[in-house]
């Protein structure tokens, strides 16, 4: 069902969230003072949602809704991202799974499920090889950690340090539309979520920080092997748009065939972002597949 606004053409992170019992908060993870979003009751089973690359909370902003009413949803803005802290160090894919782990343990969470999306799912893959037991259901949209495409990754380097050393409007727009298929599904608010943080003096370093994964050398010691992928046990869906970048698509599917059991869906008509351009679609597809028996 569209929420209001929908219709008439006015979104907005607000109108996405409207009706939504969710608070902003702040928690210590080992040191990392780390934003997140949380909405649903806490006796429900537990979902994490990761952002991509140097993204945040907000990319979940159609998605929190839905989800929340069946599972307790905790939408984070990753190391270095955002509003979380930003340490002076690079951001390894190791880096970013102790962070999940150092959250969850500030937090009490025990087990969770993910849902991913491009760098997210990656981080997730991850934590599911090197922490099967904390692992319950894995979602990856747009999954990355398969390879090393030397163009895609130069790409991302210049359109994020630009935004962030020379910021502005267009620049960061420019970004947003690279993962979406259509266009319109971007609205102002969520352009101006992203511009305003990029515009933290202290982004510039971070971004930096952040890029290491798009360096050949770094991104090689950190992409998961395929008989690592063969080693996730967690129930797995994965998600591709048909109309993303046609590497990331094939990324897709190759990464569904590595990990045993998972299930490929492909989404036409969108890009890097499926669950935010079609969110009723994807909400409800997702949540099947997280209700779903093992």
């Amino acid at each position: 069902m569209l929420r209001p606004g929908h219709e008439t053409g006015h979104r907005s992170i607000w109108t996405s969230l409207c009706g939504v019992a969710f608070e902003q908060a702040w928690v210590n993870a080992s040191g990392i003072r780390t934003r997140y979003v949380h909405a649903g009751n806490r006796d429900t089973p537990t979902l994490i949602m990761l952002h991509g690359t140097a993204s945040q909370a907000e990319t979940f902003c159609n998605n929190i809704a839905d989800h929340s009413k069946l599972f307790d949803c905790y939408a984070i803005d990753m190391l270095g991202t955002s509003y979380t802290d930003k340490p002076n160090r690079p951001y390894e894919i190791a880096d970013y799974v102790q962070h999940i782990v150092d959250f969850m343990d500030a937090l009490g969470i025990l087990k969770t499920s993910f849902l991913g999306v491009s760098l997210g799912s990656w981080v997730a893959a991850q934590f599911a090889i090197t922490h099967p037991q904390r692992t319950e259901r894995l979602t990856l949209v747009a999954p990355a950690g398969h390879v090393a495409d030397p163009v895609r990754m130069a790409r991302i380097k210049e359109s994020r340090k630009t935004a962030t050393e020379s910021p502005s409007w267009t620049a960061v727009r420019s970004v947003l539309e690279r993962l979406v298929h259509n266009k319109e599904a971007l609205f102002d608010d969520i352009v101006a979520s992203r511009y305003t943080f990029y515009r933290q003096p202290e982004m510039i370093q971070a971004m930096r920080n952040i890029l290491v994964l798009q360096d050949p050398e770094v991104r090689a010691r950190n992409i998961i092997a395929p008989d690592q992928w063969g080693r996730i046990a967690a129930p797995t869906l994965v998600v591709g748009g048909i109309n993303d970048n046609e590497a990331d698509y094939n990324d897709a599917k190759a990464i569904a065939g590595m990990i045993p059991g998972s299930t490929l869906e492909t989404i036409r008509d969108v890009g890097h972002w499926p669950h935010f351009e079609v969110p009723e679609l994807f909400n409800s597809m997702n949540i099947a597949f997280l209700k779903s028996a093992r």
